[in-house]
């Protein structure tokens, strides 16, 4: 519950679908007088996998399915799951147990779990009304059914209910009388001709669901029959394409505004008792028009039907394209251009985009193992309000400002942001006067916005790992300084781009006492240490302005601009390893000998020579050295 009002998770796919944005507004409207408030998460495909040999739907592991984990199950209050439309019984399950859990009540639509309160729509007598109108109003008993894929469970009901109705009104039933058309076009096609090709035309052919009835009429007309004169035609499910048909197709309608009243009733009733009634049914509504011979009046007014379609589609198209285009632009850009770039285009939709902490992160592999889904910290990307652009926001708080959108009695229609399969956000459309256009562009908008942020998220880490292969490229690993190769581009750049004449030139070479006895007594490890500490003791004592290289094995250079005095910055050195020494308890003392060597800017000619110079200066030191302690 949020703000006295009890939030309902509805599971859904597809919501662009027409039957699915009238489910979603009729349960809406609904809810809304009992002080409750829907909460809609949905993916624009569905997920089964359907496994023909096993008859059965495996799971699917796709990144926009972790929208259902979005579902906060402490401030939910039911969840709603339309199964069918989900097609992933896994899912499905999971999405229950976890309700199950937190003893909030599970609604299933089109499916059958148990605990759950399960609304199916009661197809066997809307399938047996169909039938019994062909036998009983028009006496046929010449007929032949077509029915979906076999092993599919709505299809073998379906089937099952052709064989008995035949029983009950004393026609034989063989196996001749089924063909298959597996629910869809092609199939159809093939056992229709199948049919005509045996010259056994039956005088009724009744299809288990409308694509099929209107194959079999298109092919039946095509080899010169007349539907319903010389067969009668009949489908099943009541799909909008039966209104266009020529004739219009007798059908058996499944009312989902009825099946949103029946779920709203019985979710209110669980609140008020607490019980959970399993077994409920939906009536389905037989649909009569001129397929069957009957003459009714089926007039629609098709001027209007055809605006719909054209705005639905065409224009749905046509913004998609612009999307897309707004989408390819925005992945070149930072994650603030973005989304300004997003939200000042012509398409100004209602929205807000939340998007992982970790997306601002360069150095995160985007499709990296540490992507594990949903974080608890994310930043709004892009508001349509104006309200937190680029800000933080606790993804226990779902979106800025909520309470506006919970007083307005608007649906929240959730999706998931994902790229290459890997969640990174979601989206929120919060559309005040939804119409079926809308629900339309969430799936472009959010397919737009995978791909953008995706592409920006890539575009940065790009630029993360060639940093990463120029600092390895530049610089040496031990000591952090320039290697040669990138002393000497540094060095480049910096004769290129200033002026240095007048300027004195100076270049100092260290060399460590004693590595190799560091090396041969207590390991090369120590030995690194002692050219690591040495490195810090140039880099410190150097004005910031030098260039510091590893030049190789222990030998380290600088190279710099500027009048200075050469012994306070070679005492500097030394001071620096003595205060080392004292703390550091290591066995050994790290000590180097220095070779410091200036010119003027103009007699600067060839790099060795100089470095030559500074070289016998840091030398002789080493050569003093040793002549000391041997004394």
């Amino acid at each position: 519950m949020i703000d006295g009002y009890k939030i309902i998770a509805l599971c859904i796919s597809r919501i662009h679908d027409l039957l699915n944005y009238e489910f979603i507004n009729s349960l809406n409207n609904l809810l809304c007088p009992h002080k409750c408030r829907l909460f809609v998460y949905t993916i624009c495909t569905e997920l089964h996998m359907y496994d023909e040999a096993l008859h059965r739907f495996e799971d699917v592991d796709r990144g926009d399915a972790a929208v259902y984990d979005l579902i906060d199950y402490d401030i939910t209050d039911a969840v709603i799951i339309m199964d069918d439309k989900l097609k992933c019984h896994p899912l499905s399950q999971r999405i229950i147990d976890r309700a199950r859990s937190n003893n909030i009540p599970a609604v299933i639509i089109e499916g059958y779990y148990e605990n759950c309160i399960n609304i199916n729509f009661d197809h066997r007598t809307g399938m047996k009304s169909v039938i019994e109108h062909i036998i009983v109003e028009h006496g046929i008993t010449d007929i032949h059914f077509m029915s979906g894929s076999k092993g599919n469970p709505f299809a073998d009901s379906r089937r099952e209910v052709f064989m008995q109705t035949l029983e009950e009104h004393g026609i034989p039933f063989d196996e001749s009388m089924v063909s298959y058309g597996d629910f869809w076009t092609e199939p159809t096609i093939i056992a229709t001709e199948k049919i005509i090709k045996s010259g056994k035309i039956p005088r009724a052919i009744i299809c288990a669901n409308d694509i099929m009835a209107i194959t079999v009429c298109t092919i039946l007309q095509q080899a010169g029959y007349s539907v319903p004169q010389d067969v009668i035609v009949t489908g099943f499910d009541g799909i909008d394409e039966v209104y266009l048909t020529c004739p219009k197709i007798t059908t058996v309608s499944c009312s989902y505004k009825t099946m949103a009243k029946v779920a709203v009733e019985l979710i209110i009733d669980y609140f008020e008792t607490g019980i959970i009634k399993e077994n409920n049914t939906v009536d389905c509504e037989l649909l009569i028009f001129e397929s069957c011979g009957c003459t009714v009046n089926s007039k629609i007014d098709l001027s209007t039907y055809f605006a719909n379609l054209n705005n639905r589609f065409f224009r749905h198209q046509d913004e998609g394209c612009v999307m897309m285009s707004i989408s390819n632009k925005m992945q070149i850009c930072s994650f603030e251009d973005a989304s300004k770039l997003w939200k000042s285009s012509k398409h100004h939709i209602e929205m807000c985009c939340v998007l992982n902490a970790s997306c601002m992160d360069d150095t995160i592999n985007p499709v990296g193992d540490e992507c594990k889904g949903f974080e608890d910290n994310m930043f709004v990307f892009c508001d349509s309000e104006d309200l937190m652009d680029m800000q933080e926001i606790k993804r226990k708080d779902i979106i800025p400002n909520l309470s506006s959108k919970l007083a307005l009695g608007i649906p929240l229609l959730f999706l998931a942001i994902d790229y290459m399969n890997v969640p990174i956000g979601y989206v929120c459309f919060h559309f005040k006067n939804a119409k079926v256009t809308d629900y339309q562009e969430t799936t472009w908008a959010t397919m737009a916005l995978n791909t953008a942020i995706g592409g920006i998220r890539d575009m940065r880490y790009q630029k993360h790992l060639i940093s990463q292969v120029e600092n390895m490229y530049k610089y040496d690993s031990l000591t952090s300084l320039y290697n040669r190769h990138g002393f000497f581009k540094a060095v480049s750049k910096c004769l290129k781009n200033e002026d240095h004449t007048g300027e004195t030139l100076n270049i100092i070479i260290t060399d460590l006492d004693g590595l190799k006895y560091i090396n041969d007594t207590f390991g090369h490890k120590e030995g690194d240490n002692a050219i690591k500490v040495s490195a810090l003791a140039l880099k410190h004592s150097c004005p910031d302005n030098a260039l510091c290289s590893r030049f190789g094995g222990d030998e380290l250079i600088s190279w710099f601009f500027g009048t200075y005095d050469k012994d306070e910055i070679e005492n500097k050195i030394h001071a620096f390893l003595e205060r080392y020494n004292s703390i550091s308890k290591k066995p050994y003392k790290v000590s180097t000998s220095v070779g410091i060597f200036s010119v003027p800017y103009e007699e600067y000619g060839d790099f060795n020579k100089l470095l030559s110079e500074a070289d016998k200066i840091m030398y002789e030191k080493k050569m003093l050295k040793k002549k000391n302690r041997d004394k």
